[in-house]
């Protein structure tokens, strides 16, 4: 697995957290994980932006999901909005529509990975996904209950970017 550090890093993790739980159910002997010595591969930083013709392809092949059904419009908004704006999918299913300032145009969130609050700039391209979308609760990307976030846009992702091509791009939009 040298070829794909990453996803191995992520088996051998996976790997000894499952045989530490063994051991903890008293299932393997104490002190018996032969994962635990086991060295990870190094990993390089992957920094990949899309170009304006793979943002172009992306956002057809958002509207073709939608229209085929394989995503629903909080999906397709939330990927959109992955695209215009450049922020992570946990912080656009975040967003609530209390964070959204239509007067400054950007989006606040009290919030975010660096357990910071985070300011996102909005173009006109988002500002209209954001009209646009369909309000359900207090969440503007919605989940399937309506005060509940949409729970994981990867999988909407994964579809949408084969069909565009971008088969490359990872699925952390």
């Amino acid at each position: 697995m040298e070829r794909t550090p990453r996803r191995a890093n992520y088996t051998i993790s996976t790997v000894r957290a499952l045989l530490n739980f063994a051991i903890d159910l008293g299932l393997r002997p104490p002190a018996s994980n032969p994962a635990r010595g086991i060295k990870a591969y190094r990993e390089y930083k992957r920094e990949r932006f899309l170009s304006e013709t793979e943002i172009a392809k992306a956002a057809d092949a958002i509207t073709v999901a939608e229209q085929k059904g394989t995503v629903g419009p909080h999906g397709a908004a939330g990927l959109r909005l992955c695209l215009f704006t450049g922020a992570r999918q946990g912080e656009v299913t975040a967003i609530e529509w209390s964070h959204i300032d239509w007067q400054r145009r950007l989006i606040r969130l009290p919030d975010s990975k660096t357990n910071e609050p985070r300011t996102i700039h909005l173009s006109e391209a988002a500002l209209e996904v954001l009209k646009a979308v369909p309000r359900i609760g207090r969440f503007v990307i919605s989940g399937a209950k309506k005060d509940a976030p949409y729970k994981n846009l990867t999988r909407a992702w994964i579809d949408v970017r084969e069909n565009a091509g971008l088969q490359d791009v990872a699925c952390t939009i």
